[in-house]
């Protein structure tokens, strides 16, 4: 499953760290062995990404221990972590470290947060469960990806039943352009995890991304028969036809994805890649009629967060496809809609750093570079206040963005290699700085690259369309 780093910090807040008080592993401390069980099952099920049917297993578990501390923990809300953290005198040693970890991932102290996860693996070599969530912090917070594949390494040797690990050394190696190792490893995590619908999806999503489409519609066919209740998986098959430039095609898979539940996201997620659709097409009009309706879906529901982000796409279409005048006043209009709408305090914050930077992009596009300087320091006097690696990564963006529109191509460089790589469009410019600084083969390498993705949303659709431009020329 296609995992956003935002996602990934998250979802490392619930992988597991206990594991039978065997060995040399962390205890799991309850007062039901029934309890244990489901705490033990729905641990599997949370690191194969099945989170729906891990909560139900957690709530069961709380149900029959009320006092259980991990269960409370990997159930993951916020409330659950403060819970976790009052019950913490009643847990073995390593149970009390493993909660203060998470609560220090929550709260994105980072640097405290790898002194414990540092003695967890010095006092539990042994635990195959911290050597997974090790690679994942390795992977996705320090981006140190050799140690990432160490700690996967270990994990599966520590078990050779155990599936999860596997999942993650095949996106790793995907990533790395080590084909035939990811391929391996996602066919041993089928092989391991039969009855896992992320096992298929995975795979899936690999072969989507080797241009290999016949096959990647078949596993998410297998996927959909494991989960019929999972309405991505037809998205996905969408997407495998958008790859092929069979756009009609897609755009009935993603209405399929839109109606087959009431809930909200899928909706909006469904309106995001027809719009990606419509820009691989060149039409421009119909994508921007997609956000139109993305925000007036969020008007009709009283979601103010999809206005705001369905009016950013609008400016980042305009933005990037030939109208910059008009992408700036769609970014402040988004900006004036952050200030005034009722957001989450949490949601607002992001936002307003984001549109900070979106600003100074639109700016430099329209060479209004000392406006563009001075959104980028109200920027990053927002990101220094925070601790959170992907705003930081975000503002790394940003600045590469206005270095290229400067002519700064060095520079641009240096602060897009500390971007999310794993985001399609950071990608194209860091492309861009390499063909501007005059460094053709990087530059090709990295054009060529955008062909094909792990996934076709808006952001990769604006990619590759000016990707190929290049290739073209």
């Amino acid at each position: 499953m296609v995992q956003k780093k935002l996602y990934l910090v998250i979802l490392a807040l619930l992988i597991p760290l206990s594991g039978w008080s065997q060995g040399n592993e962390i205890q799991i401390t309850t007062s039901s062995e029934e309890a244990r069980e489901m705490f033990i099952a729905g641990r599997q099920k949370k690191e194969n990404v099945q989170a729906e049917a891990a909560t139900n297993l957690f709530d069961r578990a709380i149900e029959i221990d009320p006092e259980f501390a991990l269960a409370y923990l990997y159930r993951g809300r916020p409330q659950d972590i403060d819970k976790a953290n009052v019950l913490i005198d009643n847990v073995s040693e390593g149970e009390k470290i493993e909660i203060q970890y998470f609560t220090a991932i929550e709260s994105f102290e980072l640097k405290k947060a790898k002194e414990y996860l540092d003695q967890l693996l010095e006092e539990y070599p042994s635990d195959k469960h911290v050597h997974l969530w090790a690679g994942l912090f390795y992977e996705n917070i320090l981006q140190n990806y050799q140690l990432a594949l160490d700690h996967f390494h270990i994990a599966s040797k520590l078990d050779e039943k155990y599936a999860a690990p596997h999942n993650e050394t095949g996106y790793r190696y995907m990533r790395l352009g080590d084909y035939e190792r990811a391929e391996a490893s996602f066919r041993k995590y089928i092989s391991l995890a039969p009855d896992c619908p992320n096992a298929f999806d995975s795979y899936a999503n690999f072969l989507m991304m080797l241009q290999r489409y016949d096959e990647s519609i078949e596993q998410y066919k297998e996927v959909y028969n494991l989960n019929p209740d999972n309405p991505v998986t037809i998205a996905r098959i969408g997407q495998n036809y958008a790859f092929r430039g069979e756009y009609d095609e897609a755009r009935t898979y993603y209405k399929r994805y839109s109606e087959i539940t009431d809930s909200p996201g899928p909706k909006v997620a469904a309106l995001d890649l027809e719009a990606a659709s419509y820009v691989a097409e060149g039409n421009i009009d119909a994508a921007m009629k997609c956000m139109e309706d993305y925000c007036n879906f969020g008007r009709n529901t009283g979601r103010n967060i999809d206005i705001v982000t369905g009016t950013a796409n609008m400016g980042f279409i305009s933005l990037e496809l030939g109208d910059p005048e008009n992408g700036l006043n769609y970014y402040h209009e988004a900006a004036d809609m952050v200030a005034s709408f009722n957001l989450p305090d949490a949601t607002r914050k992001r936002y307003r750093l984001l549109l900070l930077g979106w600003l100074s992009i639109a700016n430099a596009a329209n060479n209004n570079l000392e406006e563009a300087d001075a959104y980028l320091t109200k920027a990053r006097v927002l990101m220094e206040l925070t601790n959170n690696p992907a705003l930081r990564g975000n503002y790394m963006f940003f600045c590469g963005y206005v270095d290229i529109a400067k002519g700064n191509y060095t520079d641009a460089i240096d602060n897009l290699l500390g971007s999310n790589q794993d985001e399609p469009f950071n990608v194209y410019l860091l492309a861009l700085a390499y063909e501007k600084a005059g460094e053709s083969e990087e530059a090709e390498d990295l054009f060529d690259k955008l062909r094909s993705w792990e996934n076709f949303g808006l952001n990769y659709a604006v990619a590759r369309v000016k990707a190929l431009e290049k290739l073209a020329d």
